[in-house]
């Protein structure tokens, strides 16, 4: 990714009873428990707290807060060959899933990223949770064989995929570049 284009890392912005941010190194004590949401989640590629501090060093992530309580987090997490951005580790606090804090964390880190990497194809493999933010953002569902094989190695790996089925997880891959800008961005 080109990382010549200016990211408001660290800025903050409210958004009626939530706040975004894109974190940087300076946020790690965040990267933890971020890290631990991705390993409790049924369906959702573990990533290490060292992943999570990539992330947030790349500005590649929106962390979403309710007062001083983080709630939600979404990532960039993956670049492929192609050039295409894969949005991932989309996760929500229980106890505030239904109120909007993930469609801003989404939100959010899609504004960023296309202030950075303008006509970048950028797309999600959802479980049924991140599913229904997507649709409600207007994301299209896209064909598995319209994505590159390289998208499907991580499956191979993924202690949460048994027998390594490609689909048996994230079997819906969104197109998140044809969700309407939204006016949310940092």
């Amino acid at each position: 990714m080109n990382q010549e284009t200016k990211v408001h890392v660290g800025r903050e912005r409210p958004y009626g009873q939530f706040r975004a941010m894109v974190p940087s190194e300076e946020h790690g004590a965040y990267a933890a428990m971020v890290s631990s949401w991705t390993r409790g989640a049924e369906h959702m590629l573990p990533k290490t707290t060292e992943d999570i501090m990539g992330f947030f060093a790349e500005g590649h992530a929106v962390l979403v807060f309710d007062g001083e309580e983080l709630i939600s987090h979404v990532a960039a997490t993956y670049t492929y060959s192609d050039g295409a951005i894969e949005l991932g580790a989309m996760y929500t606090n229980e106890a505030h899933r239904g109120r909007g804090a993930g469609t801003v964390a989404v939100g959010t880190l899609l504004g960023v990223l296309r202030e950075k990497y303008p006509d970048t194809m950028v797309f999600a493999l959802a479980n049924p949770s991140s599913a229904k933010v997507f649709a409600r953002m207007g994301a299209a569902v896209m064909s598995p064989e319209d994505l590159s094989e390289e998208v499907w190695q991580p499956c191979e790996s993924c202690p949460k995929n048994p027998g390594s089925i490609p689909f048996h997880c994230c079997d819906t891959p969104y197109n998140l570049s044809s969700i309407p800008k939204t006016g949310l961005s940092i």
